[in-house]
């Protein structure tokens, strides 16, 4: 089975009000519809089998009505291919998504609403630079398990690779960590199977006694130190594997 969100049709019309900003902003956008098929079962409706199943013949409106009163949830729905030229879209419209989860003939059944703040990033949402230069401005970061821990100190982010410089070393793009109401195990999962790092940045007002709790629980390895990119936002970074801890507490290069 697949997860597959949704987008609650007149939230998207809302914000693409007007044909111009449809045009300019709808990048990835298709109409889909959720039809029942009884059992409490749903089947995925794209392309031709709108026309097929929903009775469009009879109008757009019409038709709606007559799905939405088959079965609560069922009604037509945006799916929204993530590009970078519709994640602003997809940001302002994280309330309004509806998860469904199907086989790969597009049958399944309704998860409900998505309660949580939670956006998946993809590569294409990104475009960085590659770089040659020597990164230089530095910055440390806790890296931890989220479903064993919960760091109560630093602020939270999620990083995500998004390409390569010049010497084949990874560039992580360092994002907030917006998760409000996923339970940790669904989220740690998740955050396994696409590659991200769940990481809280260090200040330097609050590094030496960071260090000192981390030391005291013998946590030491899991202290990163990373460098920006010249010539690229702040946020795209790359670990650098200088770090070194000693027995005094302070930072070693």
């Amino acid at each position: 089975m697949e997860k597959v969100i949704l987008y609650d049709l007149d939230a998207v019309d809302a914000k693409l009000k007007g044909f111009r900003n449809f045009v300019n902003n709808s990048a990835g956008l298709e109409l889909v519809a959720v039809w029942p098929i009884g059992d409490g079962k749903i089947r995925l409706l794209t392309k031709g089998l709108i026309a097929e199943h929903t009775q469009l013949k009879h109008g757009f409106n019409r038709s709606r009505e007559f799905i939405k009163s088959l079965m609560p949830e069922c009604d037509y729905y945006y799916q929204i291919k993530p590009t970078k030229d519709n994640l602003e879209l997809r940001k302002a419209l994280v309330n309004n998504r509806l998860a469904i989860n199907i086989d790969e003939n597009g049958v399944g059944y309704i998860e409900g609403k998505v309660n949580d703040d939670t956006l998946d990033y993809n590569i294409s949402d990104i475009e960085p630079k590659k770089s040659q230069i020597p990164a230089e401005k530095i910055s440390y970061f806790y890296e931890y398990d989220p479903l064993y821990e919960n760091p109560s100190f630093g602020e939270n982010y999620e990083l995500i690779k998004v390409d390569e410089d010049a010497n084949h070393t990874p560039i992580w793009k360092k994002m907030p960590k917006i998760i409000q109401n996923e339970h940790s195990t669904s989220y740690a999962e998740r955050a396994l199977e696409k590659g991200v790092r769940t990481v809280v940045e260090i200040s330097d007002e609050e590094y030496d006694e960071v260090l000192r709790e981390i030391m005291r629980h013998g946590e030491q390895s899991k202290l990163k130190e990373f460098s920006t990119v010249p010539g690229m936002d702040d946020d795209f970074i790359i670990e650098r594997s200088t770090l070194q801890i000693n027995n005094e507490i302070g930072k070693s290069l």
